[in-house]
Formats: structure tokens, C-alpha cells, sequence
């Protein structure tokens, strides 16, 4: 049995479980992460996945491998600058992005992310350029630089 956990408020997801006990409700297995974790269970909504359970709560923060439910990591790039000139050799270089992540400018995918886990991204024109980096491991990150 797969559960993930999620704060009711904030949809954000607490924790993924699985267990291969079969007399135990997701709930119980539920109450004994809260108990462990010192949470009130009252802000927290717990759901049994199956592979057909595909709500976008899910996908925002799980996916599934072989059957088993896993949490999305979050996307750290490191970006050393945020503004650059719009003269075509002014670079921003990001870096710490995981490899083979998607990586979108503009709404356009560009490619993966290589071993080097570095992007840079250079203008000749002015404007904002929106970098998404997604992955279905990862939770998409937005990155925004500004030529100028």
C-alpha cells in the first residue's frame, strides 16, 4: 500500500509511506508518523495511491516508479546574476541543476541539462527570459533573467 500525506491548507506534501502490511489503514499508518513527527493530524489529509490516482495534488509533488510512490525533489539552481547586458556575450551562468531536467526559455524546451549541471543564458535583445526546469522527479523551478 501506497499513502501520501498532505497539510490540508497548503496542499504541500508531508511525507510518502509505503507498506507491505495489509491490516493496517492508511490512516493507522498515518497516526504513527504524526505521533513521530509531534503533528496534529487534524491538518492533514491522507490518501492511498494506486498507479490510476493521478489528481494534480499528486502530480505536483509525487510520481511513480514501478509501483511505488515517491516524493518530487526541489530544483536549487544557483544563479550568479540575475540582470545581464543584451550585447549577445554578457552571460548568466546557473548552475546545481540536476541532469537530464528539461530546460524551457521562453515557453520553448531548449534541451536537458547536461553532466556539467550548468546553463548559461546570454540576449542580444532586451527582455525578461523565463527559464522553467522540470522534470517528473522534480517539482518545476522558474528562474528569471533580465537583459538589459
Amino acid at each position: 500500500m501506497n499513502i501520501v500525506i498532505f497539510n490540508t491548507a497548503t496542499d504541500e506534501l508531508l511525507q510518502t509511506a509505503n507498506s507491505s502490511r495489509r491490516d493496517l489503514l492508511p490512516e493507522e499508518i498515518a497516526t504513527k508518523i504524526f505521533a513521530a513527527r509531534f503533528l496534529d493530524p487534524a491538518d492533514y489529509t491522507v490518501r492511498e495511491i494506486t498507479g490510476s490516482y493521478t489528481t494534480n495534488e499528486f502530480r505536483k509533488y509525487c510520481y511513480i516508479d514501478a509501483g511505488v510512490v515517491y516524493k518530487k525533489e526541489y530544483i536549487y539552481p544557483v544563479v550568479d546574476k540575475d540582470t545581464i547586458s543584451a550585447d549577445g556575450t554578457d552571460k548568466a551562468t546557473i548552475s546545481d541543476v540536476p541532469e537530464e531536467v528539461e530546460v524551457l526559455i521562453d515557453g520553448v524546451l531548449q534541451g536537458t541539462v547536461g553532466f556539467d549541471n550548468l546553463i548559461e543564458v546570454v540576449s542580444s535583445i532586451p527582455k525578461e527570459i523565463k527559464i522553467m526546469f522540470s522534470h517528473e522527479k522534480y517539482i518545476p523551478k522558474e528562474v528569471i533573467i533580465n537583459a538589459t
